[in-house]
């Protein structure tokens, strides 16, 4: 079953969550969910059980050991065997000088026991590494033959018989720390999403036992947070580097991180007063209600704008997943400022399609436009006119005048072309003093006006310190049988005919039966 298409099965009563009935045991509450008999998926059950049961050890252990760093590893790794049903879990953490990875703590599930020890240098994994480096979820369904863990084959997956892998970041003192790895024995095996996110809890919680270990003068600190779930929930939320809100499914807010006011401008204590149509600008109010009711614990994934206090927008990815607490279903957010990201992109995507002398359309992007309405035209029999110019003796006025002449006399001429065309044209410079306009619903008598039109225009613009330019123009129709290439070859024959008969001039040819169409635009052709 698809992860994401659980999202509607929950809706639909696949698994019915009666309840958390608190329970106590050493001191730490425990969280119950409780299937009906009669329904639910039975896999996706008893994924969440394992889930459960790993985290209620969790909560149950910590307390135990007094904060030890390795005896906590050992918690986690246990926790996490027996959440994912996976043979080995270990906790690897990076020495001093972060060119290896040493295992703090591996748990063998077959045999119940945990060792220690053992090194990956990363001169002999690079890849793998690198992976590791940008802080991203490893999932490896294929060990023996992915990318990233090929190199572990001979010397790590094949004596451990690792079919599979899964592999969290952990943080401490706000960079990567270590892994939680998670390895499945046996073949291959994909892991799911809500066991991904158990996984990242898992890592989170051994981050920040981590962080406290590294303040050794704070002990006494570190012993007394890991005996509080709250706190240690505390430092992962207020720590998290993206903003955090937990909402409720009517869309207020029920706690906020400081990033996330920071985000909007608001203080923590505003956040806690908003509504998510107060900061999100893209969708409006029904929509929201209605997302927010149907996130489930798959989660989702989505780009938004919100609006910040100053009235300013950004863009934002959200991603977003569901919960119970105290029998009360909450929507845990991470809201990441994407908006240079965006700005990059949309600068990347200008460049490409853009000329950066005239600011029309490049090659490239006019090829693809074109091809797209040639598609459109003929798919719905609609006429599409292709008009072909060129500046006349272009080559006499760099040699004369220089190339910066040369430039403004380009950047003039398209100028003087767009206040001709209207919204639905598309203007693109073909290659040096070459350009082309595309018509949609434009028939070839509308079009050689058109082209008329921009000829005078050209022709009785002064250009200084040039003077006078002309330029000649190549009309053509698109045919029911023609293509890309053939339509621009017959406006270049135009274009090429209107060169020959003395420039400053309009040509047209509409096929290989029809005649050509020739219009003159005054004198001095």
């Amino acid at each position: 079953m698809n992860d994401r298409s659980l999202r509607g099965n929950y809706a639909n009563a696949s698994l019915l969550v009666r309840g958390w009935t608190d329970r106590t045991m050493n001191g730490v509450t425990r969280n119950m969910i409780e299937p009906q008999s009669e329904t639910g998926d039975p896999e996706l059950l008893k994924r969440l059980c394992r889930q459960q049961q790993a985290l209620i050890k969790v909560g149950s252990l910590w307390r135990r050991y007094e904060g030890a760093l390795t005896n906590a590893a050992g918690v986690v790794t246990e926790a996490a065997a027996l959440a994912l049903d996976v043979g080995r879990a270990g906790i690897w953490t990076f020495d001093s000088l972060r060119s290896s990875l040493e295992n703090l703590d591996l748990y063998q599930a077959d045999m119940k026991r945990h060792l220690r020890g053992g090194r990956l240098a990363a001169k002999d994994y690079p890849i793998y590494f690198d992976a590791l480096a940008r802080e991203e979820i490893l999932q490896v369904s294929d060990a023996p033959t992915a990318p990233h863990t090929r190199a572990l084959f001979d010397s790590y997956l094949r004596p451990n018989a690792i079919g599979a892998m899964l592999v969290a970041p952990i943080h401490a003192g706000a960079r990567l720390a270590g892994v939680l790895c998670l390895e499945h024995v046996g073949g291959k095996r994909h892991f799911h999403q809500d066991e991904i996110n158990t996984a990242v809890h898992l890592a989170s919680a051994f981050s920040a036992a981590l962080e406290f270990q590294y303040h050794a003068d704070e002990r006494h600190k570190m012993q007394a947070h890991l005996r509080d779930q709250v706190a240690l929930w505390s430092i992962f939320f207020e720590q998290n580097r993206d903003g955090i809100s937990v909402l409720r499914t009517d869309g207020s807010v029920y706690r906020a991180n400081k990033r996330f006011a920071d985000m909007l401008g608001y203080t923590v204590d505003e956040a806690h007063q908003l509504h998510v149509w107060e900061w999100d600008s893209q969708f409006d109010r029904d929509t929201i209600v209605g997302m927010l009711q149907s996130v489930d614990f798959s989660g989702d994934h989505f780009d938004t704008r919100h609006q910040r206090k100053d009235g300013r927008v950004i863009d934002v990815e959200v991603t977003s997943n569901g919960a119970y607490y105290n029998g009360t279903k909450l929507i845990f957010c991470n809201h990441r400022d994407i908006t240079e990201r965006k700005r990059d992109q949309q600068e990347i995507h200008k460049l490409a399609t853009t000329d950066t002398l005239t600011g029309i359309a490049s090659r490239g992007e006019f090829s693809r436009i074109l091809s797209e309405e040639i598609d459109r035209a003929t798919r719905y029999g609609r006429p599409l006119a292709l008009i072909m110019y060129d500046i006349d003796h272009f080559k006499r006025v760099n040699d004369t005048f220089g190339h910066h002449a040369g430039d403004e006399v380009l950047k003039t001429v398209v100028d003087l072309v767009n206040e001709h065309l209207r919204r639905v044209d598309t203007h693109g410079r073909w290659g040096g003093e070459e350009f082309m306009v595309l018509l949609p619903e434009t028939s070839l008598a509308a079009a050689l006006v058109i082209a008329e039109r921009l000829c005078q225009a050209i022709g009785g613009q002064g250009f200084d310190p040039v003077g006078s330019v002309t330029a000649s123009f190549g009309v053509t129709l698109l045919g029911q049988e023609d293509g890309f290439d053939v339509l621009v070859k017959r406006a270049d024959e135009a274009l090429y005919r209107a060169k020959n008969g003395g420039r400053n001039r309009v040509e047209s040819a509409v096929g290989p039966a029809t005649d050509s169409v020739r219009h003159n635009s005054g004198a001095n052709r």
